[in-house]
């Protein structure tokens, strides 16, 4: 195998846009596989191996095919909205110039940019993007692509995002209506993102500390799941008993 000369697949200093239309930028031979003497199980689903890739940089079903084809047996989907939302503007990733693990003492301290450092134990990034997301009509297509491209016990999972502000939806009802689209698309197991500091303290970005909304947003996916399969199901059915 070739080594990249290019290592960040993602390239800080493009804008998110770029990324996702031109990424990742990997200039190398895929690894050979060695052959899979045994599968593990995740879920219901017999995989190569529990190795995997958090929804951050896997923006598009390119991306995710790039980290299969790596190695990585289950790629996260990059976190979707029922609704568009434009990144962070640039630059969204940051070298700092740090060679310390940071501690609580750091909270609210002052931090430079710095270089890429030599070593890559010694990188220390910060990033912001704000959970940005194409247009359903997009993400729902691309979703279906990237099962396609999955290989061989290879397992893509899809990360969802409510949206605060909505019109036709509060929060908890949206984290809902997204992971049934997401399901419709074609999603066979769902990450629903509790989480993200790029968001501040806001009702989306701090889901997680709040018991309360978060069991309400976990009921409210699982009845919705739970409904959407329960129709495709009886419209299956249906087709197969019109066949006969």
């Amino acid at each position: 195998m070739t080594t990249p000369t290019q290592f960040e697949l993602y390239d800080i200093l493009k804008t998110y846009e770029d990324n996702y239309q031109n990424g990742p930028f990997f200039d190398a031979k895929f690894p050979t596989r060695p052959v899979i003497t045994q599968t593990q199980k995740v879920f219901d689903f017999e995989v190569n191996s529990r190795l995997g890739v958090p929804a951050g940089p896997l923006l598009n079903s390119h991306w995710c095919d790039i980290y299969a084809k790596l190695g990585f047996d289950i790629p996260v989907y990059k976190t979707v909205r029922s609704v568009e939302r434009t990144c962070h503007p640039a630059p969204n990733c940051i070298f700092l110039d740090t060679n310390e693990q940071f501690s609580n003492r750091d909270i609210n301290a002052e931090i430079h940019p710095g270089g890429r450092p030599s070593r890559d134990e010694r990188i220390t990034i910060t990033n912001s993007f704000g959970v940005p997301s194409l247009a359903p009509s997009v993400w729902m297509k691309d979703i279906e692509e990237g099962n396609r491209k999955m290989g061989k016990n290879q397992l893509m999972i899809v990360s969802v995002n409510g949206t605060p502000g909505l019109a036709e939806r509060d929060l908890v009802e949206d984290y809902g209506y997204v992971s049934a689209m997401a399901k419709e698309a074609g999603a066979k197991v769902i990450e629903v993102n509790y989480s993200c500091p790029n968001l501040g303290g806001s009702k989306e970005g701090a889901l997680f500390s709040d018991p309360e909304n978060s069991a309400l947003v976990s009921k409210k996916s699982a009845n919705r799941l739970a409904i959407l399969l329960y129709l495709l199901n009886l419209v299956g059915c249906q087709q197969s008993n019109l066949r006969k």
